[in-house]
């Protein structure tokens, strides 16, 4: 389900970074470093950061795959 708010203030939208998704991605150490900042440049900035992860039978909601990277987790504040 979409919210729709007015005003144009920028959100930062993270999908996928999951376990499972990124274990062999290329360079997958330098992305996941990017996001890492990405989330971290939205929060300092009051910027809401909203998180996406999708299940399939490759990624079964709550195994070890879909879980987001260790590198990163969402604030309890945070949308998911």
């Amino acid at each position: 389900m979409a919210t729709i708010r007015e005003g144009n203030k920028p959100v930062l939208l993270v999908v996928d970074v999951q376990v499972g998704v990124v274990a062999e991605s290329w360079d997958a150490p330098r992305v996941i470093d990017n996001v890492a900042r990405a989330v971290q440049r939205a929060r300092d900035e009051d910027a809401p950061v909203i998180w996406v992860q999708h299940g399939d039978d490759d990624l079964p909601q709550g195994s070890p795959q879909w879980q987001w990277v260790p590198q990163l987790a969402p604030a309890s504040a945070e949308r998911q």
